[in-house]
């Protein structure tokens, strides 16, 4: 059952708003919902941090981001990197060799590999076919027919799976032959992401709350799907929208909207009446 917003306690103490982005902030359609960039500047003008945790590639979240790319906390590749203010705050990396080790298990498996590098990523010319379903995801995918033609640092590497079988893939195969070594998590029911061991949701939050000296009790995270569940251990307030899986549902505190409900905004609202209510008692008993 989805929670009535206003009667969450608290919600005036949160310093640090993580948000991910598919199936949590954009609806199924791949849309931002309507007010939510007034409603990131209204919760940054109260001092509140905002971040966009996301398993998409950085030069992604900036497009996507646009109007406030400077403004906000931005982490891409489920952890692996991470800027502020349009600046640098750091960045993780698989190895040259790491690279020909996944780059040769997809073509014996008939995988599909997205190398995620800076500014582009990376898919095989023999997996062309699906070019264009992949740039649903992210822009400026590049064909390739070898991995030397791969010139940047490879951040994270998604596996496609067009007919939306990531969790069996998950478990038959990258669970089985790489958990051991990687980060290696579903993001999504097309996707399985791999990425160095160091590097995921909840260390990135983990990050943040360090640098900014932010506890967890002043941290809010609305997410989705498997890989958001790191980053909901980390939060105070640890939010599954209405259209989450079952298992994030039942791992969050609360149950916002669905995510094509505004759910993001909605509870950024509800952060903000707060906030409202306590400067209004503040004000009252002054």
């Amino acid at each position: 059952m989805t929670e009535n917003l206003n009667n969450i306690p608290n919600l005036e103490k949160v310093k640090l708003i993580a948000i991910d982005v598919d199936g949590t902030t954009l609806d199924d359609y791949g849309n931002l919902p309507e007010g939510l960039f007034s409603t990131m500047q209204a919760i940054m003008d109260k001092g509140i941090k905002v971040a966009v945790v996301s398993g998409r590639p950085i030069f992604n979240l900036r497009e996507l981001f646009q109007p406030m790319t400077n403004d906000l906390i931005i982490i891409s590749d489920n952890g692996g990197k991470a800027e502020f203010h349009g600046e640098p705050v750091y960045s993780e990396s698989l190895s040259k060799k790491e690279l020909e080790t996944f780059w040769n298990y997809f073509e014996e498996h008939d995988h599909m590999g997205v190398l995620i590098g800076e500014n582009e990523a990376y898919l095989s010319n023999n997996n062309s076919n699906v070019k264009e379903d992949i740039e649903f995801f992210m822009t400026d995918v590049t064909l390739v027919d070898t991995l030397a033609e791969v010139d940047s640092p490879i951040t994270k590497i998604s596996i496609y799976f067009p007919d939306k079988t990531s969790l069996q893939a998950y478990n038959d195969f990258y669970k089985k032959d790489f958990d051991k070594d990687y980060s290696v998590t579903i993001g999504g029911i097309d996707w399985v992401d791999i990425m160095p061991m160091s590097v995921s949701k909840g260390r990135a939050i983990k990050h943040l709350q360090d640098e900014f000296n932010i506890d967890k009790s002043e941290t809010l995270v609305v997410a989705d799907n498997y890989n958001d569940l790191s980053m909901m251990e980390e939060a105070e307030f640890s939010f599954a929208v209405a259209s989450a899986n079952d298992d994030i549902r039942a791992a969050a505190k609360y149950i916002g909207p669905s995510n094509n409900d505004g759910a993001v905004v909605k509870i950024m609202q509800a952060v903000l009446k707060a906030y409202e209510l306590q400067e209004d008692s503040l004000s009252t008993n002054q």
